[in-house]
C-alpha cells in the first residue's frame, strides 16, 4: 500500500522566475549607474551599458548609436561583440562607423524613433534591406532598438542583436 500527493508548484516557479529576472535586470541597472557615477564619457558608460545588455540577455551583439547635433549622421559610439567560441573569430568591428541620414532612410527611422522598435526577422523587414547582409554575417536575425533621448529630444539607440528570430518580446 503507497500513499502520495502531488504539489503543483508552477506559481512558486513563475514567481522564481520573475524573482531571477527582476535580480538580473536591477544588477544590469547597478552596474550601468556605477559607470555613469565613475565616468564622465558617454561612450565609456554606452560601453558597460552595451556589455551588461548583452550579458544579462545573452545576446551575440549590441551596440549604442548616436545622431550627431543636426541629426545628419548616425554613428556607432560603443560596442559589445561575443566572440564566436567554435571559430574564435571576432566579427569586425562597427566602431565608428557612421552612415548618413537622409529624410527617406530606413535607418533614420530606426534611430530616431521615438519607442523601442522590434525587427522579428531581419529576412522578412523591409526597413532592413540597407543592413541585411552586415547582420547575417554577424549572425543576428532579430533586433531590439531602444531609443536613447535627453531632454525630449531622440539622440540615438542601443540596438541588441539576437541570433534567433522573434527573440524579443514584451517579455524581455
Amino acid at each position: 500500500y503507497y500513499q502520495g500527493f502531488l504539489i503543483d508548484i508552477t506559481e512558486q516557479k513563475k514567481s522564481h522566475l520573475k524573482s531571477q529576472q527582476q535580480f538580473r535586470e536591477l544588477r544590469l541597472l547597478n552596474k550601468v549607474i556605477a559607470a555613469s557615477a565613475n565616468e564622465t564619457r558617454i561612450e565609456r558608460i554606452l560601453e558597460t551599458a552595451c556589455k551588461e545588455l548583452s550579458l544579462a540577455f545573452d545576446l551575440p551583439q549590441t551596440v549604442a548609436v548616436l545622431l550627431d547635433a543636426d541629426k545628419y549622421r548616425a554613428t556607432v559610439v560603443a560596442e559589445y561583440m561575443v566572440p564566436d567560441i567554435e571559430s574564435g573569430a571576432q566579427p569586425r568591428s562597427l566602431l565608428d562607423q557612421s552612415v548618413a541620414l537622409d529624410e527617406q532612410s530606413p535607418v533614420r527611422q530606426l534611430v530616431a524613433a521615438t519607442s523601442p522598435l522590434v525587427i522579428h526577422d531581419i529576412q522578412s523587414d523591409q526597413r532592413m534591406n540597407v543592413m541585411r547582409d552586415m547582420l547575417e554575417d554577424r549572425g543576428i536575425s532579430s533586433l531590439l532598438l531602444t531609443p536613447l533621448a535627453m531632454n525630449g529630444y531622440s539622440t540615438g539607440c542601443l540596438v541588441m542583436g539576437s541570433s534567433q528570430p522573434d527573440y524579443f518580446t514584451d517579455d524581455k
